[in-house]
């Protein structure tokens, strides 16, 4: 991958990089229908993607589409919190995960205890940030995620607390 898009020309811009985004766009829209063939194949490019500085947001978009349905989401929030190892890029990851977790049963039970472990790194708390945007509303805000809030809303970055601001827990 590295090089493909040295060339330049006048009537082509980054051609490589172009054609990895429109991949991973059209795997990342079918894992959900496809089963659990296509979301191997999805984590698998997406370790290849995110091992490189020019491809680790479109491995990090494949990391989310490849989250499991169903059991403990844990694990592959982790590892997706190290690999969103710069700010924009754990914002534009939260984004995602939100997106996801909307289509994806917002009501986990446990959503809440998923969100907690994840709070005690920056990348990490933002996606607790963005779980409990949309978890918590979907529970009706009950005392626990309006806890969880309050306290990313006090959290050492600032990033963090900004996302955290951002989730009305009582919209006027």
């Amino acid at each position: 991958m590295a090089g493909a898009d040295d060339v330049m020309d006048l009537d082509r811009d980054l051609p490589a990089q172009q054609r990895v985004s429109y991949l991973v766009k059209g795997l990342a829209a079918r894992v959900d229908v496809s089963g659990e063939a296509l979301r191997g194949a999805a984590e698998a490019l997406s370790e290849a993607l995110v091992s490189t500085t020019d491809h680790r947001t479109d491995g990090l978009t494949l990391a989310v589409a490849a989250l499991p349905k169903r059991g403990d989401l844990l694990p592959a929030l982790r590892r997706i919190a190290t690999l969103a190892d710069r700010p924009v890029l754990a914002w534009c990851v939260t984004d995602r995960v939100e997106n996801w977790l909307a289509a994806h049963d917002p009501g986990r039970p446990s959503l809440l205890s998923t969100a907690r472990d994840l709070s005690t790194t920056a990348a990490g708390a933002l996606l607790a940030a963005g779980i409990s945007n949309l978890a918590g509303q979907y529970a009706g805000w009950p005392a626990p995620w309006r806890d969880l809030v309050l306290e990313l809303r006090e959290h050492a970055d600032p990033d963090v607390r900004e996302r955290a601001r951002r989730t009305a827990m009582a919209p006027e």
